[in-house]
């Protein structure tokens, strides 16, 4: 996938413009890149492009809002989705005021836009004033095809990002999972973190999340990690998210407890994949107790996760 505005020249193609955010990369946001493709490839010489925010547009309307998935992560799951270009657009107050006709002027004069297409819901432009029927008339005005997908739903309720990070709160890994058509995942550098890593029986990996990135519910989650880029080996983990209180460490953070892993971690990149809530985070005895305890929690994260 190629990112327009980092490619020189930009490309001449025509494209079929997934329009939206796409902040989870959930099933409904995968049924419109799925329309783009099918449309690109009923015409041949049109490529597939998906539109997106480089910036944390939540947080524009919360100041504490946080993505399922940020830039760097969205990206890659949107590659994943056979998407040929991103169009990726900075949210600044000057975007945001754009008109909706105005909005849509901007994309047309970035690139050739042969399709829009988008949910049934989209909304855009300045207050939300551009819906699905402003974008049709505004494409039958340009011969610009406008492609609109139905609501996404699930046992009748509409997949959406917040209902997604209810379930994320409420530790319902496995819910989301079902929305987001796959498990969530973080993707971050080992960083160095107590050092008394090696009392768990396991290698450790403290993982850094961007600041931006929505976390689940505190609590201890079985695991799949993948560790290093390019072809990697899937491994069984155990991860703490959230503070320490055995040690005293009130920080909020994210460790995971590796199975079968030997090597060197610190600065390498790992992607958490996460699978299933397992218990609360508690204060214990002594690490020896929690030793214990991770060991226990390390056998029912195999015993339940097929890797």
């Amino acid at each position: 996938m190629r990112i327009i505005g980092s490619d020189k020249p930009m490309t001449r193609d025509g494209l079929a413009l997934a329009l939206g955010y796409f902040d989870s990369v959930h099933q409904g946001h995968r049924r419109v890149f799925e329309t783009a493709n099918a449309y690109r490839d009923a015409h041949p010489g049109t490529r597939s492009a998906a539109l997106t925010f480089r910036n944390n547009l939540s947080a524009a309307v919360k100041a504490d809002a946080k993505e399922i998935y940020p830039y760097a992560e969205r990206k890659s799951l949107i590659a994943a989705c056979g998407i040929d270009y991103l169009l990726p657009l900075t949210f600044t107050p000057a975007l945001k005021a754009l008109s909706a006709a105005a909005f849509l002027d901007r994309l047309t004069a970035a690139v050739r836009v042969e399709a829009f297409v988008c949910g049934a819901d989209y909304r855009f432009g300045q207050g939300r004033a551009g819906d699905v029927r402003f974008l049709r008339d505004y494409g039958a005005e340009r011969g610009i095809a406008v492609v609109v997908t139905p609501k996404a739903d699930r046992a009748g309720q509409k997949i959406s990002t917040s209902g997604i990070k209810a379930l994320l709160k409420a530790g319902d890994a496995a819910g989301a999972a079902a929305l987001l058509h796959r498990p969530y995942t973080l993707t971050g550098r080992v960083v160095h973190g107590r050092g008394q890593g090696h009392l768990f029986g396991f290698p450790t990996a403290n993982i850094a999340p961007p600041p931006e990135k929505f976390l689940p519910k505190e609590g201890v989650y079985a695991c799949r990690v993948w560790i290093g880029k390019g072809r990697r080996t899937a491994y069984c983990a155990v991860a703490n998210v959230g503070a320490k209180p055995t040690f005293g460490d009130p920080t909020p953070g994210v460790e995971a407890l590796i199975d079968g892993f030997s090597g060197d971690l610190y600065g390498q990149t790992v992607t958490l994949s996460v699978l299933r809530y397992l218990r609360p985070i508690r204060v214990f005895d002594s690490p020896a107790a929690l030793r214990a305890q991770i060991g226990r929690d390390m056998e029912s994260a195999k015993s339940g996760a097929a890797l």
